[in-house]
């Protein structure tokens, strides 16, 4: 593999078969161009590492609603907090694919389901002081 295409291969890189590549393809090269594609190759690792923390992320948002979407409607929290369809919220929570890339939620989408469960909670914690005799 030239060196111009194996750049680009890392620039491109996606997936683990993508990677798998390029470690084939990189253990060939000489040592002189192994340290010129150096920064890339930590370029393309940093890459992979941050969508490795938002899988790990996500998979624990969607742990954590597990728990509670038995007794809380997230079609309820979808529409009143975030003005979206159930589905919506159903494929954030399960990272879906949309527009050819998992579905995930943004760090301000984050605030905002924490705040609406907080809300929830808050609602909750009133309806129930108010049945105490």
């Amino acid at each position: 593999m030239e060196k111009a295409e194996l750049i680009a291969q890392i620039k491109s890189a996606q997936n683990e078969n993508d990677l798998q590549k390029i470690v084939n393809a990189v253990e060939l090269l000489s040592a002189s161009d192994r340290e010129e594609l150096e920064p890339l190759l930590e370029e393309m690792s940093n890459r992979f590492l941050e969508n490795a923390k938002e899988t790990i992320n996500s998979v624990k948002v969607a742990m954590d609603l597990e728990r509670i979407s038995a007794y809380i409607s997230m079609s309820y929290i979808a529409k009143r907090f975030f003005g979206k369809s159930r589905s919506w919220l159903h494929n954030k929570i399960n990272g879906n694919f949309s527009n050819g890339k998992p579905a995930s939620f943004s760090g301000e989408e984050i605030n905002k389901l924490r705040e609406a469960l907080d809300t929830l909670s808050g609602e909750l914690k009133q309806v129930s002081m108010k049945l105490s005799y």
